[in-house]
């Protein structure tokens, strides 16, 4: 046996075996291990910390670690910056200098010479680096910018509105959201977003339920309005867009990881916000299409869905809204 090789003593943290079986999709299902997805029992904890020791002593003897860690070190130390977001006269990115753990929010203020600044930093919120921007989104007007946050690795966020002039939050948090799209309404009062039902109504089933919301800046979040998925699937996906001028709200709606995927439009000049009347632009087709549509499109404009449906490598559609009532088929 070499230096290298793992000691015979060295044991694997036990973990004991339920007889637990789920039937899902009419199909059985064992689950023998799902005590370990309860992060906080002393049973998980013990497991957790075992499994980290036991890790801790493997690593010691790998061969050629300290060379591996520098030349990687070498390789990743650039600075990254994402493409810039305009949103009224502000200009927002993301900008990770080499070394840093996570990226940072920053944004240019208006006028001639504009500053740069930091406006938000995960890492000056939470120095262990656990907490994560997990998603983020300015108003309209760039004023507003809501931002997801999600700690110890668990991607369920919390929503919160900061004003982009103080850095101070306006509104939130939001809970049980997960990298959840965001449509803002002009004016910054209220945007679209996706969330999942209460847990507590359907026990055991905390991950599905999604349904798309209107949330009004001020307001308690179990006071939101729900705007569209009640009665479908309990397994689909939702995400929501408004265009830059805040007339039309897209919704598209998605099967799990099928690459099935509904649309579908309003005009929000129609009507209020919380009762946006949703017409089909493609539905029940099995195609990943999505909306693309720019400011000042009026009912006899174009708006643009890009879809594989009959188009293995895709095509783009043009649909004028003014035809949705004739049905999801005008584009198929």
């Amino acid at each position: 046996m070499t230096s290298a090789a793992r000691p015979t003593s060295r044991r694997y943290p036990h973990a004991g075996r339920q007889d637990l079986v789920e039937e899902l999709h009419g199909l059985p299902v064992p689950d023998p291990y799902r005590w370990l997805e309860d992060a906080h029992t002393p049973a998980t904890r013990r497991w957790s910390d075992e499994q980290q020791a036991l890790y801790e002593a493997e690593r010691a003897q790998w061969p050629g670690l300290r060379c591996w860690e520098e030349q990687v070190a070498a390789l990743t130390a650039v600075d990254r910056a994402s493409p810039p977001r305009s949103r009224g006269a502000r200009l927002f990115w993301l900008q990770q200098d080499a070394g840093q753990e996570h990226p940072v929010l920053m944004v240019r203020d208006p006028g001639p010479g504009g500053a740069e600044r930091v406006l938000l930093d995960p890492h000056a919120l939470d120095p262990s680096g656990r907490t994560v921007l997990d998603a983020w989104q300015p108003s309209l007007e760039g004023d507003l910018l809501a931002c997801q946050l999600s700690r110890n690795g668990t991607e369920n966020s919390e929503l919160s509105v900061i004003d982009v002039a103080t850095g101070k939050t306006v509104d939130g948090p939001v809970d049980r959201v997960r990298k959840s799209s965001l449509g803002w309404l002009p004016g910054g009062r209220a945007f679209y977003y996706v969330r999942p039902l209460d847990p507590r109504l359907n026990p055991g089933e905390e991950r599905h339920h999604r349904q798309v919301w209107l949330h009004r800046l001020g307001t308690a979040p179990h006071t939101d309005v729900l705007v569209f998925g009640e009665g479908r699937e309990r397994t689909q996906f939702y995400s929501v867009a408004v265009t830059a001028d805040g007339r039309w709200l897209a919704v598209r709606a998605s099967p799990g990881t099928g690459r099935r995927s509904d649309v579908y439009l309003a005009d929000l000049t129609a009507g209020p916000p919380e009762r946006p009347l949703l017409y089909p632009v493609q539905e029940g087709l099995p195609a990943a299409s999505r909306l693309h549509g720019v400011p000042g499109t009026g009912l006899q404009d174009v708006l643009w869905l890009r879809t594989d449906h009959g188009a293995p490598r895709g095509r783009v559609v043009a649909v004028r809204p003014a035809d949705l009532h004739l049905g999801p088929r005008c584009v198929a």
